[in-house]
């Protein structure tokens, strides 16, 4: 029975979902399902971080999320209201909805309808129009190049080429110690350390 006193609950899954899988590492951050979850929150629904993640693994995507702007309410269990007014805390998350790369939805009918398609592309998935990323390197200087790119790989991999045929004067050798991408409004949307 639904309590229409319970605030909304969206148990929201990370690899595959909030960034591309790329487990054990964080993937690219999926800025499309990022914003709609906030806009959500805002909106006083509460979030629900949904993973197999355990330990570390889990601990870096919380701390991923809260990188990308991002609070959960709860992690692997039902929000405290929810608890609360069940008397359980069960195994399975309960929630209004499920956002899942891999969920598989029933039809009226009883057939399996795929979901995959109802969520935002990830990062490097989309025929989108070129954006404007700023890729960072930090050496004994700062480099950035200013590139034009469909996806932040695209962009890696353009601005590698410029950092590459950059004229450094006299340095003979320089090793990227950190890289880091931003898109044109100043978000962070890949760091490698």
């Amino acid at each position: 029975m639904k309590n229409k006193h319970l605030r909304e609950a969206i148990a929201i899954d990370f690899d595959g979902c909030l960034c591309e899988d790329w487990f054990p590492e964080i993937g690219l951050p999926n800025w499309k399902v990022i914003n709609a979850a906030r806009r959500r929150q805002e909106n006083g629904a509460g979030l629900i971080l949904w993973t197999c993640r355990e330990g570390e693994a889990l601990e870096a995507a919380v701390a991923a999320a809260k990188s990308w702007g991002l609070h959960f309410d709860a992690v692997n269990e039902s929000l405290p209201e929810w608890k609360e007014y069940y008397g359980n805390n069960p195994r399975k998350v309960g929630a209004t909805e499920y956002w899942d790369d891999k969920a598989v939805g029933i039809s009226s009918d009883g057939a399996p309808i795929s979901l995959s398609h109802t969520l935002p592309p990830a990062p490097g998935n989309s025929d989108s129009a070129k954006s404007v990323f700023y890729v960072n390197y930090a050496i004994d200087a700062r480099f950035v190049a200013r590139v034009e790119a469909e996806t932040v790989n695209e962009a890696l991999h353009l601005a590698e080429s410029v950092f590459m045929d950059a004229d450094f004067g006299e340095a003979e050798e320089i090793d990227s110690e950190q890289i880091s991408v931003e898109d044109e409004d100043g978000n962070f949307v890949w760091e490698k350390e």
